[in-house]
C-alpha cells in the first residue's frame, strides 16, 4: 500500500506584523515560504486580513502576494480585540463600544432588578457595571501612552451615561453622585490599570521584550511620548514615591490609596461653588446604596443633591421659602427653617389664621416625602440631618 501522510488541519490566527513598506514585503514574502512548506492558506478577503497604512506614507505599494492574491487595504483593522485607524489612537475603540452602552445598561437593569435582588439590586448593578461593563468599554487603554482630552471625555460620559440610568436618575443629573457610589473615574480607572501593568512588567523576566523595551525608554529621560515617560508622569501626579520593588499587595494598596485621594479632590474642585459637595460624605459606596431598593436609593441620592445645593439641571428653578421669606425655597433650608420647627406644635384656635395653613402646607409636604421612605432611610443611614 505504500507510505500514507496524515497532516493535522491547524487554524493560525491574528498573524500580526508592524513597521515600513520593506517589512512588509518581507511579511507577506514569509507567508509565501508558509504556503510551500506548512502548506498554510491565507484568507485575503475584506473583513479577515488587510494592510492598514498609519501615517503619510499612504502612495507606499506592497508588491508581494500571496496564493489567494494581494492583502487589500483597509481604513481600520481588528486585532485580539482592540481596533485600529490610520490614526493609531484609542478613539475608535471608544466610538466602537458606544454603541453598545444602552444595551449595556438595559442588561444590568434585567439582571439585578429589585424584583430578583430586591434591596441588594443597586449594589449588584454598580457591581455589573464595575466588573463586566467599563472594563469592555476601555478595554486595552491602559497600554496607550496617552489619551487625548477628546478621548478621556467621551469615556467619562460613556460611564456617567451608564450609571445614570442603572441608578434610574435623571438624563440631566450631575456627575457628582460619583462621591456617593464610590466609582472611580474612568480616568482614574485606567491610571491605576496602567500602573499595576507597569509592576507587572518590571517584576517579569529580564528576557521579556517588553521590559527590555521599558528599561531602555528610562534610559532617555528628555524623550516624550513614550509609555515609560506617561508612567513617570503618573508617579508625581499621584506622589507616588515608592520603589515599584514592593510585592503586588503591597503596590496595589498604595496606588489605590493614592488615586482615590487625588480623584477625590479633583471631583470636589469641579464643584461651581467651595462646600456644596461636604455633605456628600467620603468618597465611597454608602449604605443605603447596599440595602435599599433602586426607587429608594434613588430617591435619597437626588434629595441628598438637593440638600447641598449642588446645581441640577432638572430642578424647577429658585425661589423665596414661603415660610420665613428669608432663603430660598430649597430641601437644605426646610430642615434649618426656624418656622418649620412650629409645624409640630400647632394650636386648634390658630387653625384658621393665614400663617398655619402656611405651616399645614410644609408639613403635609414633609409627610409625603416622609411616606415615601426617604426621609427615614436618610436619616438612619446617612446621619443627622
Amino acid at each position: 500500500m505504500g507510505l500514507i501522510e496524515i497532516n493535522i488541519l491547524a487554524f493560525v490566527d491574528d498573524l500580526v506584523s508592524g513597521g515600513s513598506q520593506k517589512t512588509a514585503n518581507k511579511t507577506i514574502t514569509n507567508c509565501q515560504m508558509m504556503e510551500e512548506k506548512k502548506k498554510f492558506l491565507f484568507n485575503t478577503k475584506k473583513g479577515k486580513s488587510g494592510i492598514l497604512v498609519i501615517g503619510r506614507n499612504d502612495n507606499d505599494t506592497i508588491t508581494a502576494q500571496v496564493k489567494s492574491g494581494s492583502f487589500l487595504r483597509v481604513d481600520e483593522h481588528q486585532i485580539l480585540g482592540t481596533w485600529f485607524d490610520k490614526t493609531a489612537k484609542y478613539k475608535i475603540n471608544i466610538m466602537k463600544k458606544q454603541e453598545k452602552v444602552p444595551f449595556m445598561a438595559a442588561y444590568i437593569k434585567r439582571v439585578a432588578s429589585t424584583y430578583t435582588m430586591g434591596n441588594m439590586a443597586v449594589a449588584a448593578r454598580l457591581k455589573l457595571m464595575e466588573v463586566v461593563s467599563m472594563p469592555s468599554i476601555f478595554y486595552n487603554a491602559e497600554v496607550y501612552p496617552n489619551l487625548t482630552n477628546e478621548e478621556t471625555e467621551i469615556v467619562e460620559r460613556t460611564q456617567g451615561k451608564i450609571l445614570r440610568k442603572i441608578l434610574e436618575l435623571p438624563k440631566k443629573t450631575p456627575y457628582y453622585p460619583l462621591l456617593e457610589t464610590g466609582v472611580l473615574t474612568v480616568e482614574a480607572k485606567i491610571h491605576y490599570k496602567k500602573l499595576m501593568l507597569f509592576h507587572n512588567i518590571m517584576h517579569s523576566d529580564d528576557s521579556r521584550i517588553i521590559k527590555r523595551i521599558l528599561r531602555y525608554q528610562m534610559t532617555e529621560e528628555t524623550r516624550k511620548g513614550t509609555w515609560m515617560n506617561s508612567i513617570e508622569t503618573l508617579l508625581k501626579k499621584y506622589d507616588i514615591k515608592e520603589k515599584v520593588d514592593v510585592i503586588k499587595p503591597t503596590w496595589k494598596k498604595l496606588v489605590k490609596e493614592k488615586i482615590r485621594t487625588v480623584t477625590e479632590t479633583t471631583i470636589r474642585s469641579k464643584c461651581k461653588k467651595k462646600g456644596r459637595t461636604a455633605k456628600l460624605g467620603k468618597y465611597e459606596q454608602k449604605e443605603y446604596m447596599k440595602s435599599t431598593t433602586v426607587e429608594q436609593c434613588k430617591n435619597i441620592l437626588l434629595m441628598k443633591l438637593h440638600m447641598t445645593n449642588i446645581p441640577c439641571n432638572y430642578e424647577a428653578g429658585e425661589s423665596t421659602c414661603w415660610l420665613c421669606g428669608e432663603s430660598n425655597a430649597s430641601t437644605e433650608h426646610y430642615f434649618s427653617c426656624k418656622e418649620v420647627k412650629n409645624i409640630w406644635n400647632v394650636k386648634a384656635e390658630n387653625l384658621a389664621s393665614e400663617k398655619t395653613s402656611e405651616l399645614l402646607r410644609a408639613s403635609s409636604l414633609l409627610e409625603s416625602v416622609s411616606r415615601r421612605n426617604v426621609l427615614s432611610t436618610f436619616g438612619r443611614n446617612c446621619g443627622e440631618l
